[in-house]
């Protein structure tokens, strides 16, 4: 709380603000309560001054005081004093108030503040749970230039009685804070207590979350404690969307706990009414807010605050689907969902074994029609009578038929694999796939030729090559050899064209012309072996 002193008659008359910050809002008997004083001389010259502090009851007894000169330059002036008061080991267990006064020159009047604090005895003190903290959220907001008001409440549950029970808040701006009553003289079991708290926040303060602790006290020693955050806003349109944004979660929290309720055999009829209407509530809210109607807003979203508060009192109590039924009939219940259920699964089963053999005869069905094709002539039926093939040369057959089907569909996937590893180095020599991709495939692939090279040994197939990847690399590279000598044959190909002209006129020149008549007949070169007939070269020519 701050409080300035303005003297308009004498200019020369110093004055100014301060305020306090305690280290802690509770001492022990016997202990130092440390504290900070800011000084702020907002007019008058430099001048020296009087600084007093000490520690009153709440009856205005004074117990510890001190003063001391206080110096001061030219306004605007600031100073901050660190300082520390004895509190007595006789000072009783309740609430004081550290009150601070300063005088900023011998004609100025007082410019005085206070915090109150909590004594607890030294001997004991105790956090304890049977007093518990209530009506007050993790999560408080606050406009700054205006008042806020909470009242928390505690109740006692256990089985003491408690004395000077007190409020006290401990944070870095704790002076923000006004709380009243400032202490109940009992508080038996049982009991619940409530205070209010005003938050008001500087104009000029950040706009921020600060961190807060409540603290319930007596003078038994017995304390607990409640942490929040206060949210600061700039403006109420903010201030008012962002409690019905909040609001809006803690509504579909509840409705999930309402749910939990309903399937554990609650009637929570009532709890959803009461949700449905602080929904309509901040859907109120939130259209007074597209309008610029604060007040009605934040009366809307306090309505549905209340609302809320109400449905989480009510008590759940079981739905009579639930507890009309008895024990006994619970149990029968279980009981004959138990056989129902046994016996399906035994029906399940019969059928589903009667499905497989059915599949099953399909099968070997087709499978002797493989066989009689293979062993009858064509256009002979062979029908089994007795005295034919019998049962387990049968069987004998069908096995090796089905051995024989499964040692072709290896072959099969073995030789798609091999052309599939083939193309992939294709690719990968083509710059279409990435060295990590083609390692990976070509890993893959192999495996999964040897794989199959295994099961083929398994079953007695030797094959050509005892490495599938060797053979594999073998025949990629046999056809790339093949692709360049194709490669090579088309690009000489051009040449070959362009010199058939030239090869042309050679064999004119040899078969001779009406020109060269003076050569003679006889000096023409002999005839090598294989040489055509001239008729046969003129035929050429031609």
């Amino acid at each position: 709380m701050f409080f300035t002193c303005v003297n308009p008659v004498f200019s020369e008359v110093s004055d100014g603000i301060i305020s306090i910050e305690l280290g802690n809002v509770k001492v022990y008997q016997g202990d130092f309560l440390p504290f900070t004083i800011n000084i702020n001389k907002t007019s008058g010259n430099a001048s020296k001054g009087v600084i007093s502090y000490w520690v009153e009851s709440e009856d205005g007894k004074r117990w510890a005081y001190e003063s001391s000169t206080l110096s001061t330059g030219d306004a605007p002036y600031s100073k901050t004093l660190d300082r520390e008061i004895y509190i007595f080991s006789t000072q009783i267990s309740q609430n004081y108030y550290l009150r601070v006064s300063v005088n900023f020159d011998e004609s100025s009047t007082a410019v005085s503040t206070g915090a109150s604090f909590y004594v607890l005895p030294k001997s004991q003190s105790t956090l304890i749970e049977t007093i518990q903290i209530s009506n007050i959220e993790k999560d408080i907001t606050a406009e700054k230039g205006k008042p806020k008001y909470v009242r928390p409440k505690i109740k006692n549950t256990g089985d003491d009685t408690y004395h000077n029970v007190s409020f006290l808040v401990e944070g870095s701006n704790s002076d923000w804070f006004t709380i009243a009553p400032l202490s109940y003289p009992e508080f038996n079991p049982a009991q619940e207590l409530s205070f209010t708290m005003e938050i008001s926040i500087l104009p000029d303060a950040e706009t921020a979350d600060y961190p807060f602790t409540l603290m319930v006290v007596t003078s038994e020693g017995e304390w607990n404690y409640h942490e929040f955050s206060l949210h600061t806003f700039s403006g109420q349109h903010e201030l008012i969307n962002y409690d019905i944004n909040l609001l809006e979660l803690e509504i579909a929290d509840y409705r999930l706990e309402i749910q939990k309720l309903i399937l554990e055999g609650k009637n929570a009829t009532e709890a959803l009414r009461f949700v449905s209407e602080a929904e309509v509530q901040i859907e109120f809210a939130r259209q007074y807010l597209r309008s610029a109607r604060y007040t009605e807003a934040s009366l809307a979203l306090s309505n549905a605050n209340e609302i809320l508060r109400e449905s989480r009192e009510l008590s759940f109590e079981s739905s009579n689907l639930v507890s009309g039924v008895s024990n006994v009939a619970v149990i029968i219940g279980f009981v004959l969902l138990f056989v129902i259920f046994m016996i399906t699964l035994i029906i399940y089963n019969h059928y589903s074994r009667k499905k497989f053999d059915r599949l099953m005869g399909v099968y070997a069905t087709e499978i002797m029609k493989n066989i009689r094709r293979e062993v009858e002539p064509p256009g002979v039926v062979v029908r089994l009578r007795e005295g034919g093939i019998k049962g387990p040369e049968l069987m004998e057959q069908v096995k090796k038929k089905m051995e024989a089907e499964t040692v072709k569909g290896l072959m099969e996937k073995m030789e798609r694999t091999r052309m599939f590893l083939e193309s992939i180095e294709g690719e990968f020599k083509s710059g279409k796939i990435s060295q990590d991709s083609f390692d990976e495939i070509k890993s893959k692939s192999e495996e999964r030729l040897n794989s199959i090279k295994d099961q083929l040994g398994e079953k007695g197939v030797k094959l050509q090559s005892d490495n599938v990847v060797k053979e594999v690399k073998e025949r990629q590279e046999e056809k790339e050899k093949n692709e360049k000598v194709k490669e090579a044959t088309k690009k000489s190909l051009p040449e070959k064209i362009k010199s058939i002209p030239n090869k042309l006129k050679g064999l004119v020149k040899k078969g001779g012309s009406k020109e060269d008549g003076g050569k003679d007949k006889k000096e023409a070169p002999k005839k090598e072996e294989g040489e055509k007939p001239a008729e046969e070269k003129k035929e050429g020519e031609k």
